[in-house]
Order: structure tokens, then C-alpha cells, then sequence
């Protein structure tokens, strides 16, 4: 459902020139998180550009509205309870850091990226200044829909519902991924793909054929546990202990960030 469709009856889409009184600011500078790159893209399907840089969407069962200056995260929350108009609150605040884990400083992970691989220095000198603009596409369901319908089925009626999802947060990354695998249509990429953007596992990397190739091409990785020439459950697990050892602990990011350049 559209972002705009959940907004409280009678209470219209904002913007910081608009109702600068509601907003409350995060320090966060385009360097460490830019709203255009990270929303439209990943797993992120929720939230909408309702405003030239203006997104929208729901977060911590609450719509919210954001938008960024060069040094400054800028957010609004729409409350159901019209007594309480008011700009967010830092609890309210808290969660948005969390969402974005702002805690994580990202030029220090460039840096430490950058010193242990010269492939991946060479792309982020490419890829850096807010002038890059990113080439992006509507995402749709297609094919994945029956598999969506039927995982939620099974983590409703199977396992329990959200607390397991919760749970796997807290586990270890070789224990949620294998437990993610049992859904149905989830296989070995997609399990990387949620440890990654969803359940607090940064070093997560999720296989495709693009990560393949990369890594054949500029790493001259090849698989020794396995005879497969493209990806496949063991040769992924490979590749991801490959990339782990060489970026640390926050491998998933360092894939995520420096596969654009193909």
C-alpha cells in the first residue's frame, strides 16, 4: 500500500518548508547515507517519493516522512492521535537511527575496505560525491508472488509468526540463514539477502551470477569445494567465506557497495 494511503485521515503529505515546526533533524551527512540510493533499492519496498526528496513510508509502525540537507537526516511522524501534533520525539528519533543503523560509520568501513583491497578502492573512487546519480527500476512481485503467499504462510501457521522472525535476529548467521532456507522459494542468495538487509547479519553476502563473475574476474576466485561453474548452495557459501576473510565482519556492505561497477 502506498505511503500516502496510510497517512492519518485529514492529515496531508509534508514537507520541511511546509510544517518546519513537525520536523526534528538527525546529524547524518550524504557521505554516510544518501535517502535516493538506499530506499528505491535492496530490500526496501515501502517507501515512496512523495515530494521531490521528500520519502515516505512506514517505519516502527508509524508513517513517517524524510528528507535530507548536506549534514542533516530531517524527519516527520504522522500520529493517529491528533492531540499529539507535535515533532518526533528522541525515542521516536532512536528508532530511525536504528533503521539506518547510524551507529555504523561508513567512511571508517571505506577506509578499512580500501587498505585490504585495491579492486574495491578503485570503485569507491569511482562511485563517491552526490553527483552519482543511480539508475534504478520499479521492482514488481512477478513470478516471486506464490512464494511471498506461501512463506508467510509458513512462518504464520509453522513457526510461529514474528517472534521467530525476532528470534533469528539474535542467532547466529549460519543458524538464521540455514532456518531461512526452509521457506518456501528461499534459497541460498534470498537467505543472504535477508540476514543482510533485515535480521542484523552485515556479513551476509548474497550470491548472484554478477557476484560471481566479479569475483572470478577481479579477485581470480574460483571454487575448490565444488565443480560448478555458476552459482549453487556450496560454491556460495565459498565465495561468501572468500569475502568475508578479506572484508571482515561487515562483508555484506562492502559487496553491496562496491558491486555497481560491472
Amino acid at each position: 500500500m502506498p505511503a500516502r494511503a496510510l497517512l492519518p485521515r485529514r492529515v496531508g503529505h509534508r514537507t520541511l518548508a511546509s510544517a518546519p515546526a513537525l520536523w526534528a533533524s538527525i546529524p547524518c551527512p550524504l557521505s554516510e547515507l544518501r535517502l535516493d540510493l538506499v530506499l528505491p533499492s535492496g530490500q526496501s519496498f515501502r517507501w515512496r517519493e512523495q515530494s521531490p526528496a521528500h520519502w515516505s513510508g512506514v517505519l516502527a509502525d508509524q508513517v513517517w516522512t524524510l528528507t535530507q540537507t548536506e549534514e542533516q537526516l530531517h524527519c516527520t511522524v504522522y500520529r493517529g492521535d491528533k492531540s499529539q501534533p507535535g515533532r518526533p520525539t528522541p525515542d521516536e528519533l532512536e528508532a530511525v537511527r536504528k533503521y539506518f543503523q547510524l551507529d555504523v560509520t561508513l567512511a571508517q568501513l571505506y577506509h578499512h575496505w580500501g587498505s585490504v583491497d585495491s579492486h574495491f578502492q578503485e570503485v569507491a573512487q569511482k562511485f563517491q560525491g552526490p553527483e552519482v546519480e543511480a539508475h534504478l527500476r520499479k521492482l514488481g512481485l512477478g513470478y516471486r508472488a506464490r512464494y511471498v503467499s506461501a512463506s508467510a504462510r509458513a512462518i504464520l501457521e509453522e513457526q510461529g509468526g514474528l517472534p521467530w522472525l525476532q528470534q533469528l535476529r539474535e542467532a547466529s548467521y549460519e543458524e538464521a540463514h540455514k532456518a531461512l532456507c526452509t521457506l518456501p522459494g528461499v534459497g541460498t542468495k534470498v537467505a543472504d539477502c535477508i540476514c543482510l538487509m533485515a535480521l542484523d547479519k552485515p556479513q551476509a553476502v548474497p550470491v548472484d551470477v554478477h557476484i560471481w563473475q566479479i569475483a572470478q574476474r577481479d579477485y581470480s576466485w574460483h571454487p575448490t569445494t565444488s565443480q560448478a561453474k555458476g552459482p549453487s548452495p556450496q560454491s556460495n557459501k565459498e565465495l561468501g567465506n572468500f569475502f568475508r576473510s578479506l572484508w571482515g565482519p561487515y562483508a555484506g556492505w562492502a559487496q553491496a557497495a562496491g558491486s555497481d561497477d560491472s
